[in-house]
C-alpha cells in the first residue's frame, strides 16, 4: 500500500466518531479517533521523555569544585607523642647548655614528620634554696628553626618554659578540593622543622658570688594531626 493511501486511511480514521457519551450535568461528549491518536501519542512522548532523563542521570559525573575535582571538609583531631629530650646540670649563672640540629642531635630534625600541628619545646629546672638568696633561678629557653625563632624565660626554684614551634596552622575542621581523599588529605601534609635551641642559666638570684647549680630536663612533644569525618560537599 503506497504511504499516500496510508496517510488517507489515518485521517479518516482520526475523523471516526467511535463514541458518543454524555458526562454528569448532560454534557455531550464525543470519542473521535484524533482523540485516541492523540492520547496514544501523548504517552509513547512521555515514555520517550522518562527514559531519556534517566540515562542522562546515569551517564553525567558528578564533579565537584576545582574544575573536575571534588570538595572535601573534615573534622580536624590531635595528638601528641614524646620526641627526643635529654637532662643535665647548670652549675652557675652564665651556663649554657645548646641542643638539637646545630649541637649535633640530628634527632631533633623532623623532616620525615608530615603531619605535625606544632613541635612542642619545654625545659624545667629545680634548685634548692640559699639562705643568703635574694631570690629563684631564672632560666631561659631559645628554640629556632630555619623560619622561626624565640626566646622566653622564666623565675622560680621550681619552674618551666615552653615554645610551641608551629608547624601547620588548622582550625576544628579543614576543607579544600581534591580528586580522591587521599589527596585531599596529602595535601595539608608538610616537612617537619630541624630545630635547634639553647638553654641559659641567666640569674642564681643571689648577689654573692657563689656556685649554685641547678637540674634541668629538656622534653619535646610532637604535636600530630588527624582527618577524621571526611565528607564531600558541594562548595568549599
Amino acid at each position: 500500500m503506497a504511504l499516500g493511501e496510508r496517510i488517507e486511511q489515518f485521517e479518516r480514521y482520526n475523523n471516526t466518531e467511535l463514541r458518543r457519551m454524555v458526562l454528569p450535568g448532560g454534557f455531550p461528549f464525543t470519542v473521535t479517533g484524533r482523540l485516541v491518536s492523540g492520547g496514544i501519542g501523548f504517552v509513547v512522548i512521555i515514555i520517550i521523555l522518562a527514559i531519556s532523563f534517566q540515562s542522562a542521570a546515569n551517564s553525567v559525573k558528578v564533579e565537584g569544585v576545582g574544575g573536575g575535582a571534588i570538595g572535601f571538609e573534615a573534622d580536624v583531631a590531635t595528638n601528641s607523642t614524646a620526641g627526643p629530650g635529654k637532662g643535665g646540670t647548670l652549675n652557675d649563672e652564665g651556663d649554657s647548655e645548646p641542643f638539637g640540629v646545630d649541637a649535633g642531635e640530628v634527632e631533633w630534625d623532623f623532616a620525615g614528620e608530615l603531619r605535625l600541628v606544632s613541635v612542642d619545646v619545654t625545659v624545667s629546672w629545680s634548685a634548692d634554696p640559699v639562705i643568703i638568696d635574694g631570690g629563684a633561678p631564672t632560666v631561659s629557653l631559645q628554640v629556632s628553626t630555619n623560619n622561626f625563632s624565640q626566646t622566653s624565660q622564666e623565675t622560680g626554684f621550681d619552674n618551666s618554659v615552653t615554645i610551641s614551634v608551629p608547624v601547620t596552622v588548622m582550625g576544628e575542621t579543614v576543607s579544600g578540593s581534591a580528586d580522591s581523599v587521599e589527596e585531599f588529605i596529602a595535601s595539608f601534609d608538610a616537612a617537619g622543622p630541624a630545630v635547634s635551641g639553647v638553654i641559659t642559666y641567666e640569674d642564681d638570684g643571689n648577689p654573692f658570688p657563689n656556685d649554685e647549680p641547678l637540674d634541668y630536663t629538656l622534653t619535646c612533644s610532637l604535636v600530630g594531626w588527624e582527618l577524621q569525618n571526611i565528607r564531600e560537599v558541594s562548595d568549599v
